[in-house]
This record gives structure tokens, sequence and C-alpha cells, in this order.
């Protein structure tokens, strides 16, 4: 019998199910990079999200309260977070350190003074942190919109038999008790917070998963523990899109072709706007080239470069030559008058067939949108996701 959790059957306008609860195993694969290699190209923005889970999972920050830390505060440890009883310090176990130490290895120098900045050293944002959480639930087939709270639910979870409920409240800044039934009185929270000593040993006291060293959780022996010990299946691709409404199998060029490939690995890396404009400039004629081949489809190019069929076909209309422009222009005053004095009750395909004959070499949708814009069709056409 399988140990993953079963993911509940949805279909049609059905919403995914939401992110269940995390084990242990779970919360460990979320502090690997590679875990989040199908929804985050950016190896920056991968170690960022997994500092953000571990000071979630084993802290109990927020992820937004966590990027309001400034960098120098970090480096002198000297910041706190505001909490239901005023503010508190935090007591960061070592693999929520690491974590943060192995992100600031790849921070930009030029940055804005916050510890966690986007690789263009802007500083991040909440929204961009919970669209990469969402693509990751995403790729394991769920709505991650919860992902974040589980994360501080398995903080406070590991607590449910400590009986210290004025330490644990100090540690996850919050005076309301787990069950939400009773309200803890400041003055011993207040007291618990002064003593760290304390809130240190309820802290190993509970989180036996995630404390002590923190070579054992991440690296390759983390890996190896997630694989062994996590409930929720690890995420999957994106299947290849080739510009149809299902996934059809890759071309032999997207396995094949030196280029390609390069594009391939090299955003896996890093996948940022600016290296994806970079690879595209340099590499699109050749890519194009293979397309006019019949080599290589507009959507496999669209799924490398992580963008739509139509900003591929702006893309390669741009590198037409004059002839090819003054062809276009050519059939783009042709093509209403022809479709109005077609044969009677001649459909849409046979008259991109005929035209293809005749030498047009548009594709169908590009041609309904030329005869919607001069007034020869009256629904604008929908070009199929």
């Amino acid at each position: 019998m399988s140990r993953f959790i079963p993911i509940p059957e949805w279909r049609g306008d059905a919403p995914p199910p939401r992110f269940p609860r995390l084990h242990p195993g779970d919360v460990v694969a979320l502090l690997q990079p590679e875990s989040f290699q199908f929804s985050t190209p950016s190896l920056h923005d991968r170690l960022l999200d997994t500092a953000l889970a571990a000071l979630a999972a084993s802290a109990g920050v927020k992820y937004n309260d966590a990027l309001s830390i400034k960098l120098e505060q970090w480096q002198s440890r000297a910041f706190e977070l505001w909490a239901c009883y005023g503010s508190r310090s935090l007591v960061l176990p070592p693999v929520a350190v690491a974590t943060v130490e192995r992100f600031l290895k790849l921070r930009p120098a030029a940055a804005a003074p916050h510890l966690f900045v986007r690789a263009d050293g802007r500083p991040e944002s909440d929204e961009h942190v919970a669209k990469r959480f969402a693509r990751y639930a995403a790729r394991c087939g769920y709505d991650g919109r919860n992902l974040p709270a589980r994360l501080l639910e398995f903080f406070e979870d590991r607590f449910v038999g400590e009986q210290d409920r004025a330490a644990v409240a100090a540690l996850a800044g919050r005076r309301v008790s787990p069950d939400c039934k009773h309200i803890l009185s400041l003055e011993p929270i207040l007291e618990a917070l002064a003593d760290r000593e304390r809130l240190w040993r309820v802290l190993e006291r509970n989180h036996l998963h995630l404390s002590g060293s923190a070579d054992r959780l991440l690296g390759a022996a983390g890996r190896r523990l997630a694989a062994d010990t996590r409930t929720i299946r690890g995420p999957v691709a994106k299947p290849p899109r080739v510009g149809g409404r299902y996934p059809w199998p890759p071309s032999l060029a997207m396995q094949t072709d030196p280029v390609v490939l390069e594009i391939a690995a090299a955003l896996r890396l890093d996948g940022s706007l600016t290296e994806r404009r970079r690879l595209r400039d340099l590499h699109l004629p050749h890519l194009d080239a293979l397309r006019r081949d019949g080599q290589l489809r507009t959507g496999e190019i669209a799924s490398l470069f992580d963008v739509d069929d139509t900003t591929v076909r702006l893309w390669t209309t741009k590198l037409m030559t004059p002839e090819e422009r003054a062809a276009l222009a050519d059939w783009t005053k042709r093509l209403p008058k022809l479709y109005a004095t077609r044969p009677h009750k001649e459909t849409m395909s046979a008259f991109v067939e005929r035209m293809a004959r005749r030498g047009c070499r548009l594709h169908r949708l590009a041609i309904a949108s030329l005869l919607y814009h001069g007034g020869a069709l009256s629904t604008k056409p929908k070009g199929r996701r």
C-alpha cells in the first residue's frame, strides 16, 4: 500500500483540492531547492522559497513578516517581529539559519537593504512568493493558496502535547490556544519571552524533526530523508505546450537539437526574464529556421521561454524578410475579399486549405484574425488553450 496521500478526483469546473496538512517528510522536501525545479526555474528564487519555508515551519515566521527583515538586522541578529503581545525576538533552529545563509550566497551585492530580494536587487514581494508556492502546489495536484498557512500549522502542531503553554505562545507569537478556545494571560508570556533558554528547551523538545544539525536536513542527506518519509507526491513537470488543446509527444528537435537542449539547461538554472530575453535574441533565428522546416512547433518554442504562442508568432514576424513582409501585407488586403466571394457553404478549414494551395503561408488562427479585423467575420476568433 502506497504511503502517499491520494489526491481526490476532481474534474470540470470544480476547483482542485486544498493542500493537505504537512508531515515532517513533506516539510523536509520543501527545504530542498530541487523540489521547486518544475515550478520555479530560477535557482535564486528556489533558495529564497526554501528559506521562507524553513522560517515558517521551524520558527513560525510568516513569509510577509520575513520579507520585512533587513540584511543588517539579520547579520546582527537584532530584529524583532510583531506579535499579539507586542514584539518578539525569534528563536531560530540551525536549519532556518542554514537555509537563509545558503540563499545569501546568491543574493546580489548591489541590492535593496532587505534580506530577501529578487535577482535584480529589488525587494521581494509577498505576491510573487504566494504565486510561486501556488505553482509548486499545482504541480503536486493541489490548490496551493493555503500552503503558507500549512507551514505555520506544522510549526504549531508540534506543540500540541506541550504543558508550558506560555512558552509556546511566546514562540508562536499568539495568545490564542491552538484550539482557539482559550486566551492566555499576557504576564506569563512576557516572562517566558525573557527566558531564551526556556524557549530553546521547549522548541527542541517538540520540534524533533527539524532540530539538531542542519546537515541531516539539507543537501543529499535531506533529499534522501524527504524521498523516504514524505507523504505528498512531489511536483511533476508541466506537460509540453505544443499549440493544441492536448499535450502531444515532443518533436525530435526538442530532444536532440543541441541549441534547444542548451536553452533548456540554461533556463533550468536561471529562468529570469533577463536570461530568457538574452537566449531569445541569441537563438531565435535558429529556432525559427527549425519551425519553418517543420522540425519544431510554435508551442514548443513557447514552452522553452515560458510565454504563449502568440508572443512567439510576434517574435518570428519580426524576423521576416522584406519580401515576406510584402507578401503578408498583400494577403492582408486580399483575404477578406476572397473570403467574401468564396463558394457557397465553404467551411473555414476548406478556405484555409484553398488559400494554402495558392501560396498563403498563414496558419488558420492568423487568417481568421485578419478576416475579423477586415470585417469579413462577425465574431472574434479564439485560439485553443
